[in-house]
């Protein structure tokens, strides 16, 4: 019966402590939305006492999360706290939480040193001696201890490895992995080490005689990439991300660090995007990953965007919509499928911009200038308005909108555009109708909306005895249009 009481009164406690912390979190979040960021980070500090007190690891690192977001905002004294403290619980806690916040202080030191790289690099060796104050460091120490800090978030490697993800979860709250429960720490650290080694990248080139011999192997399967021998790459930190990627798990079936991998070395080494498609083709057909899948898919839909040219792969944009609506098609609503539908409506966006000239006479043939993009065919309708009423008309859609309904056109005119359907601007030009002396609204509309959500465009004319006088020499009217199914999908919650 005291052991039932015990019990009891130690799950109470550990509710209460956790309901405790949630309510602290909302009030840091509070004070954020309110732009309060000392406010925010004071209450973050009480969390790290209490944290640091229990012995609340995933807490304590969590609070350096925030404090690494306040840190650009705070004054010196504020930072050094920051790091002072880090660096002392660096040395008190268990391995895996080690590993976070190694990474943490690296993030720390590195926007740090973005944000006063001109002061750093002033400063003299001399100013700077072993274990320093932060605030007296090189440029060459500042690059020498994050490269030491990354490379000590990877120590301990085996442990790290049985360590899942998902015991840091309330750390991660504000992230959306979507197969958060089957990564490791190790994963998601190895992962922080090579975007690290990817931002330090410049441009370089590889010989084609040397992209010939690893090719194969460097955009191959995981058993032939961890093979290779990367001596031929002279670039350190080209080097250093493809030997990161050689850390991966060893596995069989393809996974999201395999199509990372590719996509990095197809980008900064072999620089070929049909040997990039045939790859991605190859390792579509050996998942069964969905998610993945997707993902491939999203990949190839931008390869056949970004090559679509009219001299070109005319049509490569219409195979990208058609691998966009694969993507569209499927239940799973993943970072891939919303991704997918904007790009579909970037593609198909429906634009037209006309240009007519500045000075016509009456009943004279005037031309107007058309591009357009996804556009079918157009009217322009004219409606005459008295001189009286002219300028006011033009003053609010309103007004405009209600004397289009209450008013009859006097011309409308019908125009057939050739739409291809490769999601290409064209150019084109119209012959308007002989209009007689008068005042008029010129009202555009898209014949193909059919649901009306483009809406209808409008300028104004004046034509006068001799001459018709435009009150902007170039009108330009910009379509958007959304079909019901893009509509449908941009509004999906994620």
């Amino acid at each position: 019966m005291k052991k039932i009481i015990f019990l009891l009164i130690l799950l109470t406690f550990f509710i209460g402590n956790s309901q405790n912390y949630e309510n602290q979190w909302a009030k840091v979040i509070q004070y954020e939305n309110d732009l309060k960021v000392k406010s925010a980070n004071e209450e973050v500090e009480k969390i790290y006492k209490k944290a640091e007190s229990t012995h609340n690891e995933v807490q304590l690192i969590k609070t350096f999360f925030y404090k690494s977001k306040y840190s650009q905002t705070l004054e010196e004294d504020s930072k050094s706290k920051i790091i002072s403290n880090l660096q002392k619980q660096i040395q008190e806690v268990s391995t895996p939480s080690k590993a976070i916040l190694n990474l943490i202080y690296a993030k720390i030191l590195r926007d740090y040193k973005r944000n006063n790289y001109y002061n750093i690099e002033r400063r003299t060796q001399l100013d700077s001696t072993e274990n320093a104050d932060f605030l007296t460091w090189t440029l060459k120490d500042f690059e020498s201890i994050i490269n030491k800090t990354y490379s000590n978030s990877l120590e301990n490697e085996i442990i790290l490895r049985r360590t899942p993800l998902s015991n840091y979860e309330q750390i991660f709250d504000f992230f959306s992995l979507e197969n958060f429960n089957s990564t490791t720490l190790y994963d998601y650290v190895l992962k922080e080490n090579i975007d690290y080694y990817k931002y330090l990248i410049h441009d370089w080139e590889l010989s084609e005689d040397a992209k010939s011999k690893i090719t194969k192997p460097l955009l191959g399967l995981d058993t032939e990439f961890k093979t290779l021998n990367f001596d031929t790459i002279s670039n350190n930190s080209i080097q250093k991300v493809v030997q990161l990627y050689q850390k991966t798990d060893e596995h069989s079936k393809i996974n999201e660090m395999d199509l990372d991998r590719i996509l990095f070395c197809e980008r900064e080494i072999i620089k070929d995007k049909n040997i990039l498609l045939k790859v991605l083709d190859n390792f579509q057909k050996r998942t069964d990953d969905s998610l993945l899948i997707q993902k491939i898919q999203f990949e190839k839909a931008i390869i056949f965007e970004r090559q679509a040219s009219k001299e070109k792969n005319k049509f490569h944009n219409a195979k990208a919509v058609a691998v966009l609506d694969s993507i569209l098609s499927s239940e799973k609503k993943s970072n891939a499928f919303k991704k997918a539908a904007q790009k579909k409506y970037q593609i198909t966006l429906r634009e037209l911009d006309i240009e007519m000239q500045g000075y016509s006479y009456e009943k004279e043939n005037t031309r107007a200038f058309v591009s357009y993009k996804n556009i079918d065919s157009i009217k322009i309708s004219f409606y005459k308005a008295p001189y009286s009423k002219f300028n006011a008309l033009v003053e609010k859609d309103s007004i405009v909108n209600d004397f289009i309904l209450k008013n009859k056109a006097h011309l409308t005119k019908t125009y057939r555009l050739i739409n291809l359907k490769d999601y290409f601007e064209y150019t084109t030009e119209i012959v308007l109708p002989n209009l007689e002396i008068g005042n008029y609204i010129v009202v555009i509309t898209d014949l193909n909306d059919k649901e009306k959500k483009s809406g209808i465009y409008y300028e104004k004319f004046q034509f006068l005895i001799l001459v018709c006088w435009l009150m902007k020499v170039i009108q330009k009217f910009f379509i958007k249009h959304l079909t019901e199914n893009q509509e449908n999908q941009l509004k999906i919650a994620f």
